[in-house]
């Protein structure tokens, strides 16, 4: 089994705790956390690497880096900010890589 690590950006952690309500914010990590045991078990956005998973009313964007064997998640939405969020991610790719190169 691979082990898979989980990064994010401070965008993502700030959005989780803004949008998410307390109650379920345990049960979305749990979820979020599942994705370690197949990250590719989600909707691809364009490309293999670039994916959301859909979680309740929520999408949560991430990309894998498979070399790396990391998980970044970068933004959560709702579906009526979905195609915003997804174009605005697909503009910064060159940016999440070299953040997450470092």
């Amino acid at each position: 089994m691979v082990n898979w690590k989980l990064k994010q950006t401070n965008i993502f952690e700030r959005e989780f705790k803004k949008i998410i309500p307390k109650n379920l914010q345990e049960e979305v990590k749990k979820l979020i956390f599942k994705l370690t045991q197949n990250p590719y078990n989600s909707k691809p956005l364009g490309c293999k690497f670039f994916r959301e998973k859909k979680i309740k009313k929520w999408r949560i964007y991430f990309l894998i880096y498979k070399k790396l064997l990391i998980i970044y998640f970068i933004e959560i939405s709702d579906k009526k900010l979905q195609q915003k969020t997804i174009n605005r991610i697909k503009s910064k790719f060159k940016l999440f890589k070299d953040k997450i190169e470092k």
